[in-house]
């Protein structure tokens, strides 16, 4: 395929280039990629530089079948001209449209929450999908005043059809628009003489700021902090929420806020600019903001203020106004000079917006220079009158109900208040708008996720999904405080249904209040409470750093399962329900401080340690775009640093998704990828074993299975000094030529490297591949020709492919792969496999083998057996990566961090400073459980290549052991 653009192919040539850490000019496109040294970890880092430059999405499990650079430029050109046949055909058919055609992340986003239902039906308070009936207690967030289907609205509307009203007839007297303004003046505070329509709370706000600015010829708007004020580029400039502003680039320069409820900050920043502001738009209860009243008074001291410095007032009455508290106003005492309405005024049918102004504000130029094509609209005038109606008969007895049902809702949750103290702060507003204030300290629930989901400002959405969905009962969060549960029925609500909401908020919150995350997320899954989990464990209090030295550990969950263990209240859940649990963390979280942990070594140093969760697995990692996978590792190394951490480590994906931490490099902070120690215990787990089964290094056939990684590479280094003869394989997926070619030059690179250290530190051990090789490192330079020695006489064996270890006493494996692709039958009866690969390499199947001794390697004991949380690790252990950034910061040696593949010299330096500080190879595990002595025991009796030492059996080789 050669018809691509020149462009395509120079800029991917130059990527390579770049990866490769060569010129453009010295690429050969024929090339195989892993002998320019892209690996994969150098490779995934590719993955995120074409992704970006190219604007392209590439599958990384496609990168491990392509051989060279002409491959690679082929793939990504197909790429650029559009879908693969296997995209195109994974296309879900029974995707809803509205997720398909409307807005793909807001539906996934409800499917996450378990919130995506679609209703059928709706009726007053409630809504119905299928037979199931949902007590409706959001409301629209106001903007269903007299529930859904309201007859009396649906009548108006009706009498237009049948009147043949026209429904838009513009420029022309509108008879309804002027019927409706009239009666909105006729109940609105006095003063108030001019109706401006529209069709939404937005666009009201906006009428209003075009009105205050055209009448005082200032270009400034005031608002306040927690406002809500609507998603339209003005209004949402005036609302005080960033993270609905940034992504726009606003606010605009126009725009200020003062706090809210502070009339002395009001008046500071009005004094400060006496000419400045145009207006001042506050909401006499912030909805969205969490329900929150100022003090009595304040919106009085605000319209006197306004009133002294030629500024105008706008009430934002788009939630409060025409009955949410009781009143048609919540501002009308304070006399404003502007009021914006919507929501409550279509009745629930139709949508509208209305500003109304004093007539001196109402320039020519508003009036001429402004309009809007549907408003004014016959349907949306008949609803606003028939809203006005409904909620002025009978001398305003709605308002009067509002008031009072208001008043009686309000005293129940009180009532919960007084039940559930440790949850519930304070219930807040008037009326039918009512909020829930909880407390969610992450301290309440430290060592779950449901404390990290509330740290994250995502625990009442799921409290809401979770009434929702087991109480059939529709409650939400406020947009700008996530701590406040939304209480908003109909303004018609019963008695009745208050109760059965109460009844519903007092159940949900007893599960809550359990801590138990697994009862509370099966609930969201099947729909009712399962009832108490066996599995709840009371969470312990975060520590504070006391060593005046820090550092941080990077870390993911590997799979869904490493969720349980981080809260073991989801063992409660099957595997679907915990891969389900996996997809609704997805996105949802941002990076959090897992756990955190006191070291003392033996030497007598301390140190402070931040472990830090970058809530994606593995696959999703894999499967995300490059640089928002590198954003989320990012956003964890932000964290870390301005916790004060000096030294920051990288587990798992975080370093191979980072290139190796090289992403990092020009952060200033030290950074270390945990390879060097990881090969430093991996050796000494498997040492455990021999030294229990009496058997000694320099007899064992040794295989390392992703020899060409950073920690495979460390791992031959080590075992040259060791092992009787090394098999060395890399990732199966890789094609054998181009992995038998890298795999060589690794060799040769270590070899080189103990030339230069050749006579430094410990001698290696007699009979051993280096000890061999010893002799002929003085006589022979090349290692070229030490590495031909050695295949020749069979001490270094350049594996092709997986089968190949059927002839191994012990085999590593440390690869980048997330699959399980090593089986049973790959081992023969006796061997011993030790895994450092998380995700785990080694099919869960091999335990069937009672012959073969599968150990967990990389676990390590720290000194003073400290808990440094729950990654399904035992008290006082830890992964060698983790304790390989607790050890350089021990010792204060942060040249000893290290990136990508770390040096022969730092594995020896880490092994020493492990001795110096009490750092040891874990009792053995086997897919996170202990292996037991009748485990060894049924091990030497069916292996056929062990023989066990004298006396074997009396417990003391065992305890050496185990």
């Amino acid at each position: 395929m050669n018809n691509f653009p020149p462009s395509v192919r120079q800029t991917m040539i130059g990527l390579v280039a770049q990866a490769a850490r060569v010129s453009p000019g010295a690429i050969d496109t024929d090339e195989d990629l892993l002998a320019l040294g892209i690996d994969s970890v150098t490779a995934l880092s590719l993955i995120g530089q074409i992704e970006e430059s190219m604007r392209c999405c590439i599958n990384e499990d496609d990168l491990w079948h392509i051989q060279s650079v002409e491959q690679l430029i082929d793939y990504v050109t197909e790429r650029l001209h559009g879908e693969s046949p296997e995209e195109s055909a994974s296309t879900n058919v029974d995707e809803h449209d509205f997720a398909r055609y409307v807005n793909p992340h807001l539906a996934n986003l409800m499917r996450q929450f378990y919130i995506d239902h679609e209703f059928t039906r709706a009726k007053g308070s409630y809504l119905y999908k299928g037979d199931q009936s949902y007590l409706d207690f959001i409301a629209q967030f106001g903007a269903l005043p007299f529930g859904h289907n309201p007859d009396r609205v649906w009548q108006a509307l009706s009498s237009c059809y049948k009147r043949e009203e026209p429904a838009m007839a513009q420029p022309s007297l509108l008879g309804l628009a002027g019927a409706l303004a009239r009666e909105l003046v006729k109940v609105a505070p006095p003063g108030l003489e001019r109706v401006t329509f529209c069709n939404s709370g937005a666009e009201s706000l906006e009428v209003a700021i075009k009105i205050a600015t055209s009448a005082t010829g200032r270009p400034s708007i005031l608002s306040t902090d927690g406002a809500f004020h609507g998603k339209t580029r003005g209004a949402l400039s005036a609302s005080g929420r960033a993270k609905y502003q940034q992504p726009f680039h606003l606010p605009s320069s126009e725009f200020s806020r003062v706090p809210y409820g502070d009339i002395l900050a009001l008046e500071a920043v009005l004094a400060s600019k006496p000419e400045a502001f145009a207006a001042f738009i506050v909401e006499p209860i912030q909805g969205e903001g969490g329900v929150v009243e100022p003090q009595p008074g304040y919106l009085q001291a605000v319209r006197e203020l306004c009133y002294r410095y030629g500024v105008l007032y706008i009430a934002d009455e788009v939630q409060t106004g025409l009955g949410r508290t009781g009143t048609l106003f919540a501002s009308a005492e304070s006399d404003p000079d502007i009021i914006a309405l919507s929501k409550a005024l279509g009745g629930g049918l139709v949508p509208v917006g209305a500003c109304l102004c004093r007539a001196e504000h109402y320039t020519w130029e508003f009036g001429c220079r402004h309009s809007s094509t549907f408003a004014g609209n016959s349907l949306a005038m008949a609803a606003g009158l028939a809203t006005i109606e409904l909620l002025t008969e009978n001398d305003n007895a709605l308002l009067t109900h509002v008031r009072e049902i208001g008043e009686y809702l309000k005293a129940q949750l009180c009532a919960l208040q007084a039940r559930y103290p440790g949850l519930i702060a304070g219930v807040r507003g008037r009326g039918l708008l009512l909020g829930l204030s909880l407390r969610l300290e992450r301290s309440r629930w430290d060592s779950n996720l449901l404390g990290v989901a509330a740290d994250q400002e995502e625990l009442v959405s799921f409290l809401a999904a979770y009434i929702l969905n087991v109480e059939k009962v529709r409650f939400a969060a406020t947009l700008n405080s996530d701590s406040v549960l939304r209480i908003e029925p109909p303004l018609m609500a019963t008695r009745e249904e208050c109760d059965i909401a109460i009844a519903a908020l007092d159940r949900a919150l007893a599960v809550l209040s359990t801590g138990d995350t697994g009862r509370f997320y099966q609930g969201l899954l099947a729909g009712q409470d399962p009832g108490a989990s066996p599995n709840q464990t009371v969470p312990g209090r975060p520590l504070s750093h006391t060593s005046g030295n820090t550092v941080a550990f990077l870390l993911h969950p590997l799979t869904s399962d490493s969720y349980a263990d981080y809260d073991p209240t989801l063992r409660s859940l099957n595997s679907t329900a915990l891969t389900a649990f996996e997809r609704s963390v997805s996105g949802n979280f941002g990076s959090f401080v897992s756990s955190q942990a006191h070291v003392r070594s033996l030497a007598g140093k301390d140190i402070d340690v931040d472990f830090i969760m970058v809530p994606y697995t593995t696959t999703q990692l894999l499967e995300m775009p490059r640089r928002d996978s590198q954003a989320a590792i990012k956003e964890a190394y932000d964290l870390a640093a301005t916790r004060g951490a000096h030294l920051i480590g990288l587990g798992a994906y975080t370093s191979i998704l980072s290139n190796g931490g090289e992403q990092f490099a020009q952060g200033g902070l030290a950074v270390t990828t945990g390879n060097a120690y990881t090969a430093v215990a991996g050796v000494q787990n498997a040492e455990r074993a021999l030294l229990a089964l009496g058997a000694g290094w320099p007899k064992m056939k040794v295989a390392v299975v992703g020899a060409g990684g950073s920690v495979g590479s460390a791992l031959v280094s080590l075992l040259l000094t060791r092992a009787g003869s090394l098999l060395l394989t890399g990732n199966p997926s890789t094609a054998p030529e181009v992995m038998s070619s890298h795999l060589r030059l690794i060799m040769k690179d270590v070899l080189r490297s103990w030339q230069a250290l050749a006579g430094v530190g410990e001698p290696p051990q007699k009979g051993s591949i280096l000890d061999v090789l010893y002799q002929r490192m003085a006589r022979d330079t090349d290692p070229e020709d030490l590495l031909s020695y050695a295949e020749q006489y069979g001490l270094i064996v350049i594996g092709r492919r997986l089968t190949e270890l059927a002839g191994v006493d012990v085999a590593f494996v440390s690869t980048n792969s997330p699959e399980p692709f090593l089986q049973p039958e790959h081992f023969k009866s006796g061997t011993i496999v030790c895994d450092l690969s998380r995700p785990r390499n080694v099919s869960q199947r091999i335990l069937d083998r009672l012959d073969v001794l599968l150990i967990d390697g990389g676990v390590v004991e720290l000194p003073g057996s400290p808990n440094i949380g729950n990654y399904g690790l035992a008290h006082g252990e830890a992964y060698a990566c983790m304790a390989e950034t607790i050890l350089i910061g021990l010792e204060g040696a942060l040249g000893l961090a290290s990136l990508q593949r770390p040096g022969i010299q730092s594995v020896i330096d880490l092994e020493f400073f492990a001795k110096k500080h009490g750092v040891f190879a874990a009792a053995p595990r086997s897919f996170g459980r202990l292996v037991s002595s009748g485990r060894l025991r049924d091990f030497l009796h069916r292996s056929s290549n062990l023989n066990p030492p004298e006396g074997f059996g009396s417990g003391r080789e065992l305890t050496r052991f185990v």
